[in-house]
């Protein structure tokens, strides 16, 4: 009994301490301080009850997970994201979408630079089934790519690549002709020309995030379509 007490004498310390440290602190001067914030409120999160206050450290979470993964303290930095998805609501892919959005990309990413690759992919299909639209939807499958192709998966990155283009009306295969690659080379070389090498630097830059997406998707299935 008497330890039951102790232990929630100590959480509510320890949210009271945390909550007036995140008040006091300047936003600009919230990352020096957040692991020490978010390590209090982690520490008493039973005690974190209305919805406005689990959102609210489930994205300090978040930021103390950018912050540990920025300085490749990967396992660190998952531990910071699951605590916070732990906290989201029931319906938070509707009600906090872009929080809960987030803190499963970032959770995905350091799962798999922890090399929990089992995690990381059930990570990306939660986010695969709940993205709001194709460029959330992309962003995550870039990151899959790059997995997969990290641990040898190459056919299964050039599948993600694949699914991802078709999301945005591009129609790729892997079984390929060698005359259908000779004759886009063609088509690529004749472009080429009629731009004129030195003039490709002053060619419009890329501001529509549908040709950003798919941008980014051919640069990373790329390095596995040409191993196989």
């Amino acid at each position: 009994m008497n330890g039951r007490i102790y232990t929630v004498t100590f959480s509510a310390v320890a949210v009271s301490a945390a909550q007036d440290l995140f008040e006091i602190t300047p936003a600009d001067a919230l990352s020096a301080k957040v692991f020490y914030i978010v390590d209090q409120f982690n520490q008493a999160k039973t005690l974190i009850t209305t919805r406005q206050e689990r959102d609210t450290v489930a994205d300090l979470n978040l930021k103390a997970g950018i912050k540990a993964k920025d300085a490749t303290a990967y396992a660190l930095a998952a531990g910071y994201l699951h605590a916070g998805l732990a906290l989201l609501a029931d319906k938070a892919w509707t009600e906090q979408y872009e929080l809960t959005y987030a803190l499963h990309l970032e959770c995905m990413e350091c799962e798999y630079l922890n090399r929990r690759f089992e995690e990381s992919e059930r990570l990306f299909a939660e986010i695969n089934r709940n993205a709001r639209n194709k460029v959330d939807s992309s962003r995550a499958c870039c990151a899959m790519i790059v997995l997969y192709n990290n641990i040898g998966k190459l056919h299964e990155a050039i599948d993600i690549g694949i699914a991802s283009m078709k999301m945005f009306g591009v129609r790729l295969s892997q079984n390929t002709s060698k005359l259908a690659v000779l004759r886009e080379l063609i088509r690529f070389k004749i472009r080429i020309k009629k731009v004129g090498i030195e003039n490709i630097a002053d060619l419009p830059l890329i501001f529509f995030f549908k040709d950003m997406a798919t941008t980014e998707i051919y640069t990373r299935i790329g390095l596995p379509a040409y191993f196989t």
